[in-house]
């Protein structure tokens, strides 16, 4: 069996079961088209995976090698487990993933778009994650009780978030000047 072919049946069985299948799904194919997934399992080793990360960072950013380590990782790890694949170990966990830079200093009020200090506010104070803070609408904020409700999260459950003083205060501004049930009247490629 080659990583393609376990790439293959991943992508069937397990990506479609995530909130971040679209994302996923573009990833394995990608993937999918480099020359090391025709090596079957029993040849794949970390070194191959190495110089795959190696040649991926002249191009991308570590973060980028980083999502596509872990996949393939968890797709090895998914035909060991579940697939009666047999391998010693998972090469994919033997490769070092690339360090990720500092983070840059925030220039959100210098962005085109008026809403990131906002955003960036309320992810710091609720640690809501970014489809959450997207999809928000006014209905589901209890600026009384200082409650955002999420009816739908990244594992699927409804949650209450707590709003601190500075989410309040930010929830307050932005309230004033909404004109419709959305709390962010922005895309998500706009924030990405």
């Amino acid at each position: 069996m080659t990583l393609h072919d376990v790439l293959a049946r991943y992508l069937i069985e397990i990506t479609p079961t995530k909130r971040s299948a679209a994302s996923e799904t573009n990833r394995i194919k990608a993937i999918m088209r480099r020359t090391f997934s025709a090596y079957s399992l029993a040849n794949l080793s970390s070194s191959i995976l190495a110089q795959y990360r190696d040649d991926r960072l002249k191009t991308v950013a570590p973060a980028t090698i980083i999502r596509e380590l872990n996949t393939i990782s968890h797709a090895i790890d998914i035909a060991r487990k579940e697939w009666a694949v047999y391998l010693p170990e998972n090469p994919a966990k033997l490769v070092r993933r690339p360090a990720t830079p500092k983070g840059r200093d925030s220039a959100c009020d210098a962005l085109r778009s008026p809403y990131m200090r906002d955003l960036i506010i309320l992810a710091v104070e609720t640690a809501m994650r970014r489809g959450e803070l997207l999809g928000l609408t006014w209905s589901n904020v209890d600026l009384d009780r200082r409650i955002a409700h999420l009816p739908m999260t990244k594992n699927g459950e409804s949650r209450d978030v707590p709003l601190s003083g500075r989410a309040l205060d930010t929830l307050l501004m932005l309230k004033a000047t909404s004109t419709t049930d959305r709390v962010f009247e922005i895309s998500g490629n706009a924030v990405r």
